[in-house]
């Protein structure tokens, strides 16, 4: 089963809040925000208390290493009905491993790609050089990015 993922930033909750609260308590305080609406009112709040992380990467479907910590029945689901998941360890590290695999698999594409292209000219290797240098700003700035969030208690997972 493929799905994209999107990444948020929880914003009805400051940095300094999150960082002096436990993970569990900011769980339970989303999901009791949440747990008495429906879907129609909850997209309603999304732009209140959620806000979108725009990645210049190309949005990463890898469900299948990650859909065992989004079961039915999963403790990190903010909502029964939405995909919105608060961002725990596990998933941290399988959804950097997917973003680090990803990266890693443009890189030999682009790669093979100059290769098969036999001698370059300089505007060529330029070229090249330019692609790598965006592929590295994609992906690992993005992932630092991300990777504060997560550290910040802040980042939670859309599945869609």
């Amino acid at each position: 089963m493929t799905q994209c993922l999107h990444f948020l930033k929880i914003q009805c909750f400051t940095e300094q809040f999150t960082q002096s609260i436990n993970f569990d308590d900011i769980l339970k305080m989303l999901k009791v925000l949440l747990e008495k609406k429906d879907v129609s009112q909850i997209e309603n709040l999304h732009s209140l208390f959620l806000k979108t992380i725009d990645t210049k990467f190309s949005s990463i479907s890898a469900y299948g290493k990650i859909e065992k910590y989004l079961s039915a029945d999963s403790q990190i689901q903010l909502h029964k009905d939405l995909g919105y998941y608060l961002v725990n360890k596990e998933l941290w590290e399988s959804i950097k491993d997917i973003i680090i695999e990803q990266s890693i698999k443009e890189f030999d594409e682009l790669n093979k790609s100059a290769n098969s292209k036999g001698k370059k000219s300089k505007s060529s290797a330029d070229s090249s050089n330019n692609d790598f240098h965006k592929i590295y700003e994609d992906y690992f700035k993005d992932l630092a990015l991300l990777e504060t969030l997560y550290n910040k208690k802040m980042l939670i997972l859309e599945v869609s």
